[in-house]
């Protein structure tokens, strides 16, 4: 098919070019492709401020919800639903779901309606209601040996709104996926009063905002990826010795503590803002004014505790100006926005993890510049240091760039007290210098994980597990009763 691109393209009175249109054909005839057999195919469409998801198995599609209708002459069913469903070969939607009536959600129904033959529709939201099925807990069907259930709203309630919100839930072997709409936090306490909810993918309601997503709700979901059966590995690794309630409870903490943390990004400056509520702790201070102060460079360093957005500001605060090396996000689009949100006073870069920021990280220390680093991830470039009684690979550049530089090491430490209020701790690292500089620098790196797992294990749920800190091959699989589910394949759902 690409040669055949190439010929058509080609300068008129080329040999043979009109062989191209017989090249091309292979691609004009070719069918997408259906998912597997026994499998849930589930893609969360881009259309801004709003929902649309897209639910197929081998012979059958459900999109659930719109998105919205953004002007007259532009809706995101017609713009994004409608092209997608073409590009995947889909000619007929076996169900349309719309959760509730709000523009945001159900904005782009008319037009995609309109574009896209629709077998049957379930919602409570006029004008469709009139023509469709209504949405009932209880009301269920299977397809492809996918189940089918509406959880939410109960008969008789006939709110349109956010809490009427038509909750489904879709069951495939031991896998599932909960689809919420906008329920707030009174749909949440009935829904878990009515149902059981584990789920390994769920749509967090309202789009997670304040009104919903609540604790208990999230607890009882209990999403189930990929990154929590890390997360239970990791845990396994660190705490043989602890039964698996004990690290469940340890998990929850840690969604908990995550989702508190991604809520606090757009307050992060009143979070260290000083006045008569100040909501941050600070224990060491005085070390963060000598590292101001004391005319060379130098490093703070910690991992991801508590709130780790956190200590750049509270340094800046004080003057203490870092630049921070991270680790970019896959999407960059979200990288920009977490960037613009963790701006601090002063002129400090932030570097993603790489060459650039190698260079950079030396070129900041020879002009007496300071250094924001979170050492708890695992870098295959480093060394063998043992963290929870294993090996993990561990990055050495702190501690040999420090000895080189002769500049001093800050290890910084936050940790959530209760609800966004929170303790900074600065103490400083001291690096033997025996003149056997990779030596010091490793010794320093063991010393440096002793650190961090002696503040992991003081406060574990305050710590990011999802994390592949060991080698693969050091991974216990979760026991049976803890995590049943196989990691993907016949009953697993594909997520895109």
């Amino acid at each position: 098919a690409l040669a055949g691109a190439l010929l058509l393209v080609a300068p008129a009175g080329l040999p043979a070019r009109w062989l191209g249109t017989l090249w091309m054909a292979p691609l004009l005839l070719a069918s997408p492709e259906r998912p597997p057999e026994d499998t849930l195919r589930v893609t969360l469409l881009d259309v801004g401020q709003g929902l649309a998801v897209v639910l197929r198995t081998r012979n059958h599609t459900l999109v659930y919800d719109t998105g919205p209708r953004l002007s007259e002459r532009f809706d995101t069913g017609a713009a994004v639903v409608a092209p997608f469903l073409r590009h995947r070969g889909v000619r007929e939607i076996d169900a349309l779901v719309l959760s509730h009536r709000h523009d945001d959600h159900a904005g782009g129904a008319g037009s995609l309606l309109g574009r896209v033959p629709v077998r049957r529709i379930v919602t409570n939201v006029s004008p469709w209601a009139a023509e469709g099925e209504p949405c009932r807990a209880g009301r269920r069907w299977v397809w492809d040996g996918a189940r089918f259930e509406v959880l939410h709203p109960p008969a008789g309630r006939h709110d349109t709104g956010n809490e009427g919100s038509c909750v489904l839930r879709i069951t495939l072997g031991s896998s599932s996926a909960l689809l919420t709409g906008d329920v707030g936090e009174p749909s949440e306490r009935e829904l878990l009063r009515r149902h059981v909810l584990r789920s390994d993918l769920m749509l967090v309601p309202h789009h997670g905002s304040a009104t919903s997503s609540t604790s208990a709700f999230l607890d009882a979901v209990g999403p189930r990826l990929a990154l929590s059966r890390r997360a239970r590995a990791n845990l396994a690794r660190a705490f043989p010795e602890r039964g698996d309630s004990e690290r469940e409870a340890i998990l929850a903490g840690m969604w908990d503590n995550l989702g508190r943390v991604l809520a606090e990004y757009p307050h992060l400056g009143r979070l260290v803002a000083r006045g008569d509520d100040e909501r941050v702790e600070i224990v060491g201070g005085e070390h963060i004014r000598a590292l101001r102060d004391d005319g060379v460079g130098g490093f703070c360093i910690g991992g991801h505790i508590g709130n780790w957005e956190i200590p750049p500001l509270i340094a800046a605060r004080d003057g203490l100006v870092t630049d921070n090396v991270y680790r970019a996000l896959n999407n960059p689009l979200l990288d920009r926005l977490l960037r613009r949100l963790r701006a601090r006073p002063g002129d400090g870069g932030d570097y993603p993890k790489g060459a650039r920021a190698a260079r950079a990280t030396v070129a900041a220390l020879r002009q007496g510049r300071h250094i924001g680093m979170l050492v708890d991830q695992k870098l295959n470039e480093g060394i063998a240091a043992p963290f929870f009684g294993r090996d993990a690979m561990t990055s050495t550049a702190p501690a040999r760039l420090a000895l080189r530089f002769s500049t001093p090491v800050l290890c910084i430490r936050v940790e959530r007290l209760r609800g966004a209020r929170f303790r900074f701790t600065a103490q400083p690292f001291a690096l033997r210098d025996s003149g056997d500089p990779a030596a010091d620098a490793a010794a320093a790196t063991r010393a440096i994980n002793g650190i961090l797992e002696g503040w992991i294990r003081e406060r574990p749920e305050q710590w990011l597990w999802l994390h592949r800190r060991w080698p693969r091959e050091e991974s216990p699989a979760p026991s049976p009763a803890s995590d049943p589910r196989p990691e993907r394949g016949r009953d697993g759902p594909d997520t895109s």
